[in-house]
């Protein structure tokens, strides 16, 4: 296994010394980032290096985790802090935050009927640790859904509301938002990553595309996302 990697890395690295450089990048990606994020940045480094050919793989957090760990893929972006020996750029926090249709007494928030959906293990835990900081009892759960772009509809439609991203309802002028703050009053965010290893940056293709993600990310910074 270890031999067959290497004598892959020599190939990778023969066929990436010319400028004209050609190959295939294995990217892991979590679900949000793949739709919202990972688009433009694809579009923009094979504009650069059209004989790129990427394979990307999709999933929770913990499964890129897992891909990067065992290293089955180049790069992975990952939302949430997970175990990692590497290399990690940080992208961008994105607050959590409290919507619904219409304004809610915060201190009554048990009462009202939340909507609940499927979404990784950080999210999870940080929507479980914020409540348990300032609420004795269990909340209401009206209903649950499949997915955190169903969630964010059935807010708009009025149905109830959730614990969702800044970025899932950004913009929106009706919609009641609150930021959440933990009991030490600080800011719940969640932390988007670029996970990357050191030695594998011997390897042109991928350490041309870590320094092209550092660099869109900083032209992109302060745009709302």
């Amino acid at each position: 296994m270890e031999i067959d990697a290497t004598l892959n890395r020599i190939k990778e690295n023969t066929e990436n010394m010319n400028t004209y450089m050609k190959g295939k990048l294995n990217i892991g990606v979590t679900n949000h980032f793949a739709k919202y994020h990972l688009p433009p940045i694809l579009r923009d480094f094979q504009s650069a290096y059209p004989e790129i050919e990427f394979n990307i793989r999709s999933g929770w957090g913990k499964e890129i985790s897992h891909l990067i760990n065992t290293e089955n893929i180049h790069i992975g972006f990952i939302r949430g802090d997970y175990e990692w020996a590497g290399s990690k750029y940080l992208l961008f926090k994105d607050p959590m935050c409290l919507f619904s249709r219409n304004e809610i007494d915060l201190h009554a928030l048990p009462d009202y009927p939340r909507i609940d959906y499927q979404t990784g293990t950080v999210v999870n835990s940080l929507i479980e640790s914020w409540w348990s900081d300032h609420y004795e009892i269990a909340p209401t759960i009206g209903m649950v859904v499949d997915s955190v772009e169903a969630c964010k509809e059935m807010v708009i439609k009025g149905l109830g509301y959730a614990l969702l991203p800044a970025s899932m309802l950004e913009g929106s002028t009706d919609i009641f938002r609150v930021d959440l703050f933990d009991r030490h009053q600080t800011q719940v965010d969640i932390h988007t990553w670029m996970y990357y290893s050191e030695a594998l940056l011997d390897t042109k293709i991928v350490s041309e595309f870590v320094d092209f993600v550092k660099k869109h990310n900083n032209k992109t910074r302060g745009v709302v996302r």
